[in-house]
């Protein structure tokens, strides 16, 4: 099995490269740096040319290396995350409950609702900028129609409700009224003729066109863990850079085009057994270390697979190795 660890990193940052590689140079094949406008010589980093908060993108500049590698499956972190060191290439299908092949995201994915705009704050932002940019992405010629994204969801058992035209009165309150205003297409949209019920009339089906206006249907999730397989790696990809280049948050961006290159989404809910993946406060487990003066290996119960948020930059290397 060749697979490889793929690290997503917000900023240049070589010292943080370093504790990783220090941590998994010997549990996986492959361990590739994706480094915003990284300008130096490590064959291993990967520059890209993109900001943080389209993180989905940095995997469709780097698709050619990566698919180049003629690895199995890519085992995608962000760089506030970690995996326990005693996981590697051979034991994390085990380890996870879910058999080699299966798409797998360390949180679940959901789908818009009533309360997901105001629950999050990127999710609005990300959902108006889907409908003022799609004719420059040309969009429509890759992206179901609403009622046919809604099937893609059904097949994974994610429920889409209909948002009807009550709750385009509910966005123009918070677009016109509310505290985010400074963003350039709240400008656009508050000061220029676009009208928000066209707006979200796109993508509309025949089927639904005698229907009240919708929304179109947005999954997203809070995964900082990611395992794609080759199989699916390449179309993966290419909805990744899609919805990048729309600038919709990588919270949508990964969750959106995994559902469209595959069937099957395992997550954390399919672990089962004793295994877990952590969430919680990252000084918890740094003041763990320095209580028990142990390695971070030895802090982290082997149950716990996967750890996140963490800021690895406050852990020594010989914290992290021995």
């Amino acid at each position: 099995m060749n697979n490889a660890l793929v690290i997503l990193y917000k900023d240049i940052n070589e010292d943080l490269a370093n504790k990783y590689e220090s941590l998994y140079k010997d549990n996986f094949e492959k361990i590739f740096h994706l480094m915003p406008f990284y300008k130096g010589d490590r064959k291993n980093v990967i520059p890209v040319f993109e900001n943080k908060y389209q993180l989905n993108g940095y995997i469709t500049q780097a698709r050619k290396i990566l698919s180049e590698s003629l690895c199995d499956n890519f085992i995608i972190i962000t760089d506030d995350c970690v995996i326990n060191p005693c996981i590697n290439s051979y034991n994390i299908f085990d380890k996870l409950n879910i058999k080699e092949g299966d798409c797998f995201f360390s949180e679940d994915i959901f789908t818009t609702n009533i309360n997901t705009f105001s629950d999050y704050d990127w999710m609005l932002p990300s959902v108006l900028n889907f409908y003022l940019s799609q004719n420059g992405a040309q969009m429509k010629e890759f992206i179901p129609i609403k009622v046919h994204m809604r099937a893609e969801y059904n097949k994974l058992g994610l429920r889409a409700p209909f948002l009807y035209t009550d709750y385009v009165d509910y966005l123009i309150k918070h677009i016109i009224t509310g505290k985010i205003q400074n963003h350039e297409f709240f400008y656009k949209l508050e000061y220029s003729n676009l009208n928000i019920k066209n707006l979200t009339s796109a993508f509309t089906s025949t089927t639904e066109k005698e229907k009240l206006v919708t929304l179109y249907p947005f999954a997203a999730s809070l995964s900082k863990f990611f395992i794609i397989n080759k199989s699916i790696f390449e179309n993966f990809a290419h909805y990744l850079g899609m919805f990048a280049s729309i600038r919709v948050h990588y919270n949508i961006g990964f969750a959106m085009s995994a559902v469209l290159s595959t069937d099957t989404i395992k997550s954390k809910k399919d672990i089962g057994g004793s295994h877990k993946i952590v969430n919680c406060e990252e000084s918890m487990i740094y003041n763990l270390y320095k209580q028990n003066q142990g390695k971070l290996e030895n802090i982290l119960s082997p149950d716990t697979l996967v750890y996140y948020p963490i800021d690895l930059m406050k852990w020594k290397t010989g914290e992290l190795n021995g």
